[in-house]
């Protein structure tokens, strides 16, 4: 009886997984710029990628830079208001 119990809630733990992944209180935000490969901050923070890119952020407004340091290119900064699904930043 134990057994059936634990298949059951493995099955319905896989199941759900999907649901717990993709959560309400985040979206993705893809970036690009022109020229290409320039570095992104979010809130002040490097994310570590170049255009074009994505990242998965908190819903909410989030203040985003692109930069290529040392190319003559003046850093541009926005505030980004992310919801829920896909967002995009030009």
């Amino acid at each position: 009886m134990k057994r059936v119990v634990w298949i059951l809630l493995a099955a319905l733990l896989l199941f759900l997984q999907p649901a717990f992944a993709q959560s309400p209180g985040s979206g993705s935000l893809k970036v690009t710029s022109f020229p290409a490969g320039a570095e992104v901050l979010v809130n002040g923070v490097s994310t570590g990628k170049l255009t074009p890119m994505s990242v998965s952020l908190p819903v909410g407004q989030h203040q985003v830079t692109v930069q290529i340091p040392g190319s003559g290119w003046s850093p541009a900064t926005s505030i980004v208001d992310v919801a829920s699904g896909t967002n995009d930043l030009t």
